[in-house]
C-alpha cells in the first residue's frame, strides 16, 4: 500500500496488553531550519487586500482570524522586509469546505507583481479544517518584497490563514519505534494550533481512513491522534504516503528496490469496510528473490519492524500483513480424481511449528463425508486432528489456576461479591447460594425464627447439588423474609446443619470467569486484573478478590456492586462453571479448548506410530486477494471490520454453497444447517462469528 497507517494502528486493535504509539521526531540534519510566519489579519499595515473581509467565526485558525476571500479579482498582499535575495520556499495554510469546482479554488501568486504559478486550494472537507499548500519556492530581493495571492477563477477563494516562509524540519514518524514515514515538510493539526507535536507520543482513538482519491471521502486520508493533554485531533498531513526518498538512512532494516520486471496488480483495498479507488494498493504477483528475503520473519507479528519497498518510478510501498488462507480439500464441483491431492500434506502442522501453535492444525476428523480427501501422511510435521474424548474438566483450584499457563487467559474464581437489599434474602428470592465449610462449626450463627431455620435446613439438606465448594438451593414456602431486620442484620446468613457450616453467600460467589476480556478496558489498568495469576503478594492464583470495600493502603478504590452487574457475565468477563463442577471439554467456552488444554486434561485421541490420517474439507479452498471480498476473523481485541460485513460474510459463504454445489442434497442439508438455532450461552450473540 502506498498510505501510512491501517486499521490495525488504532491503540486498542491488537493486543490487550500495550497501547500502540505513534511518535514525531525532527530529524536531527534539519533541526536548525527556521520558518517566519505572516498573519493574514495583521494590522501592522504589512497587508493589503479587496473586498474580502476579515473573520474568527471558524476556529483552528493561528492568530486572531483569517481571511475570508471573495470573488474575482480579490487579492490579500504581504509586504515583506529583512530578506536577504535569493530563493525561498513559501506555502499557505487555509481552509476550504466547498465542493463546487471539483473542490479546487485556485489563487494566483505574484512576487513583486510578477506572477509565479497559479496554486491549488483543494478540499478540506470543512471550513474548519487548515491545511498547508505545496512548498513554492520564489525569488526575494533584499529589502521590500510583496507577495500576492490573486483570485482569478470565478469560483472565488478559500479562507486563508497566514503565509508561510521557510522550509520546516522534515519530522520522521513512528509507530512503536519503527518508521512508518517521513513528513517532509513537518506535520501539524488540521482542525487545532498551538501543538507542538515532536516527540510526543500520541495513540490512534479511531480507525484511520485512507486517502481515497475523490473529493467526498477523505482524498488525502484521515488521522486522528490523541494529544498528551487528552484532546483528540486531526493530523494536517491527512494519512500520509509512504516516502523515505533523501532520507533512507531511517530504514536500518532496508527495503526492496522494485525492478520493471516485478509485477504489481493494482487492487482496491481489503483493509477498510469500503472499497478505496485504484491505485493506492497494490499484489506483487511476481514474487521476490531478494536476498533481504531472508531478513524477514517467516510470520508476521503485532510490532514487527514494517516492511518496505520502493518503487521503479521513486514511490514507496508497505507490505500490509493479511491472512493467507491454503488449500486444503477440493472446490466443491472438483473431478474425483483430484479430490485427495488438495489436502494439506501435513495437515498444515509445519505452520503450527512456524507459529509457535498460535496457528491450529488443520486435520479434521475422518468421516463419510470427507473420507475421500483422507491420505496417509508419514512426514514429520504432520498434525494430529483433534479427535476429542469424552473428557471432564473439574474446576479445582489447581485447574483453575493451570488455565493461566496453557492458555495464557486471566481466568479466575470471584469473591468479595455483597449483598446489599432485602430483595437478596435467602427467602426473597427463587434460589440461594451457600458456601460450605465441612466439618467446621459456624463462628457467628445466625440467629432466626425457628420456622426459618427449618425451612432453610430443609431446602439446603434437599438439594442435589453436589458441588462441594457451594450448594444452589430453592426457596421453600415456609422461609420468612420478614424474620430479618434490614438496619441490623446481615445477609450472609450461617446456619450449622450437623457438622457443617453453610454460609449465604452472593449467587455468583466462586463462580469461574475468563476475565481476559477485561485486562485490556479495566478503568483500574491491566495489572489490577493480570496480578492474580502472576504471584501478586503471594497469591494463590485462583481466585480474584471483589474490592467491594476497596484496599486503601494500595490506593484500589471501593467498587459498588452495581459495577458488577453492569459488566460481570458480559462480553468481556465470560462464565466458565461454578469453582467445584466437573464439566465435559467440550463445553469448555471458546478461550480455553486448545490443544494444550486438551493435551492436559487427557482429551485428545493418541496418534499412530505409523503415519496420521490427514484429512481436509470438501470447499476449504485458499482465498484469492485479489478479490473484492475481504475476509476477517473476530477477536477478543476491537474488531477491525464492521458487524454488517462479519456477518455478511457468513451469508456469501452459504450462497455459493447453495448456488455452486452440484446436488440438491447438498443444497438442502447447508440450508437446513444455516436455520439451526444455537443453545449454547456463548453462541447467542455470535452473528459476526465464522465458521473456522
Amino acid at each position: 500500500r502506498k498510505y501510512a497507517f491501517i486499521k490495525q494502528d488504532r491503540h486498542d486493535t491488537i493486543t490487550s496488553n500495550e497501547d500502540i504509539h505513534t511518535t514525531f521526531e525532527v530529524v536531527p540534519e534539519e533541526a536548525d531550519l527556521v520558518t517566519a510566519i505572516y498573519e493574514a489579519e495583521d494590522s501592522s499595515g504589512s497587508v493589503t487586500f479587496d473586498r474580502g473581509s476579515f473573520s474568527s467565526s471558524n476556529p483552528g485558525f493561528s492568530g486572531l482570524g483569517y481571511y475570508d476571500m471573495s470573488g474575482d479579482g480579490d487579492f490579500i498582499q504581504w509586504s515583506i522586509s529583512s530578506y536577504l535575495a535569493g530563493s525561498y520556499p513559501v506555502s499557505f495554510r487555509y481552509a476550504h469546505g466547498s465542493t463546487g469546482n471539483n473542490g479546487q479554488r485556485p489563487l494566483d501568486l505574484y512576487v513583486n507583481d510578477v506572477f509565479v504559478k497559479t496554486m491549488d486550494f483543494t478540499f478540506t472537507d470543512s471550513w474548519r479544517y487548515y491545511k498547508y499548500t505545496e512548498l513554492v519556492d520564489v525569488n526575494l530581493v533584499e529589502g521590500t518584497n510583496t507577495i500576492k495571492l490573486l483570485v482569478s477563477n470565478g469560483y472565488g477563494g478559500p479562507n486563508i490563514d497566514h503565509m508561510r516562509i521557510g522550509k520546516p524540519p522534515a519530522v520522521v514518524i513512528k509507530t512503536n519505534g519503527w518508521p512508518r514515514t517521513i513528513a517532509k515538510n513537518g506535520v501539524g493539526l488540521l482542525d487545532g494550533w498551538g501543538v507542538d507535536l515532536n516527540g510526543m507520543a500520541v495513540t490512534m482513538p479511531s480507525y484511520p481512513d485512507p486517502p481515497q482519491g475523490d473529493l467526498f471521502r477523505y482524498i488525502f486520508g484521515r488521522t486522528k491522534v490523541e494529544l498528551d493533554n487528552g484532546s483528540e485531533k486531526y493530523l494536517d498531513i491527512g494519512n500520509p504516503p509512504i516516502d523515505f526518498t533523501g532520507y533512507e538512512q531511517y530504514l536500518t532494516n532496508g527495503y526492496f528496490t522494485f525492478s520493471n520486471s516485478d509485477v504489481f496488480t493494482s487492487t482496491a483495498s481489503h483493509l477498510f469496510s469500503y472499497p478505496l479507488l485504484e491505485g493506492q494498493e497494490f499484489i506483487l504477483t511476481s514474487g521476490l528473490s531478494d536476498e533481504l528475503c531472508e531478513s524477514i520473519p517467516p510470520v508476521s507479528e503485532e510490532f514487527d519492524a514494517p516492511v518496505l519497498g520502493k518503487l521503479p518510478n521513486g514511490e514507496w510501498l508497505v507490505w500490509s500483513p493479511s491472512i493467507l488462507l491454503e488449500d486444503n480439500g477440493p472446490s466443491i464441483n472438483a473431478p474425483a480424481n483430484d479430490i485427495a491431492s488438495a489436502t494439506l500434506e501435513d495437515g498444515g502442522g509445519a505452520a503450527v511449528i512456524l507459529t509457535n501453535e498460535k496457528l491450529k492444525c488443520a486435520n479434521v476428523p475422518r468421516t463419510f463425508v470427507n473420507e475421500d480427501t483422507c491420505v496417509l501422511s508419514t512426514l514429520s510435521t504432520a498434525c494430529k486432528a483433534s479427535e476429542l474424548l469424552s473428557v471432564d474438566v473439574e474446576m479445582s483450584t489447581e485447574n483453575v489456576k493451570k488455565f493461566y499457563s496453557l492458555t495464557g487467559h486471566y481466568v479466575y474464581a470471584i469473591r468479595g461479591l455483597a449483598m446489599e437489599e432485602l430483595h437478596e434474602h435467602p427467602c426473597s428470592k427463587p434460589k440461594s447460594r451457600w458456601e460450605i465449610l465441612a466439618g467446621v462449626m459456624c463462628p457467628s450463627a445466625t440467629v432466626l425464627n425457628a420456622d426459618t431455620v427449618t425451612a432453610l435446613t430443609d431446602a439446603i439438606t434437599k438439594s442435589f447439588d453436589s458441588n462441594p465448594f457451594v450448594k444452589d438451593v430453592t426457596r421453600t414456602l415456609l422461609c420468612d423474609p420478614s424474620d430479618y431486620d434490614d438496619s441490623t442484620d446481615e445477609l450472609d446468613i450461617q446456619l450449622q446443619i450437623g457438622s457443617d457450616c453453610y454460609t449465604h453467600v452472593h449467587p455468583d460467589h466462586l463462580n469461574v470467569y475468563d476475565f481476559s476480556g477485561w485486562v485490556s478496558v479495566h478503568n483500574g489498568g491491566a495489572y489490577n486484573i493480570q496480578k492474580w495469576a502472576e504471584g501478586f503478594d503471594g497469591h494463590e492464583g485462583w481466585y480474584l478478590m471483589y474490592p467491594y470495600v476497596g484496599v486503601s493502603e494500595r490506593n484500589v478504590p471501593q467498587h459498588p456492586m452495581s459495577r458488577w452487574y453492569n459488566n460481570g457475565n458480559g462480553d468481556n468477563i465470560v462464565y466458565v462453571a461454578r469453582l467445584g463442577d466437573s464439566l465435559p471439554y467440550r463445553d469448555l467456552i471458546d478461550g480455553l479448548k486448545t490443544d494444550a488444554v486438551a493435551n492436559y486434561f487427557g482429551a485428545l485421541a493418541p496418534g499412530s506410530a505409523q503415519g496420521l490420517i490427514i484429512c481436509g474439507s470438501h470447499g476449504e479452498v485458499a482465498n484469492d486477494p485479489s478479490l473484492p471480498e475481504g475476509f476477517d476473523l473476530h477477536s477478543d481485541e476491537q474488531s477491525t471490520t464492521g458487524s454488517d460485513e462479519m456477518d455478511n460474510q457468513k451469508h456469501v459463504v452459504w450462497t455459493e454453497v447453495n448456488l455452486k454445489s452440484n446436488d440438491q442434497l447438498r443444497q438442502r442439508v447447508a440450508w437446513a444447517l444455516s436455520q439451526i438455532l444455537t443453545l449454547v450461552p456463548g453462541n447467542i450473540n455470535g452473528a459476526e462469528r465464522t465458521e473456522m
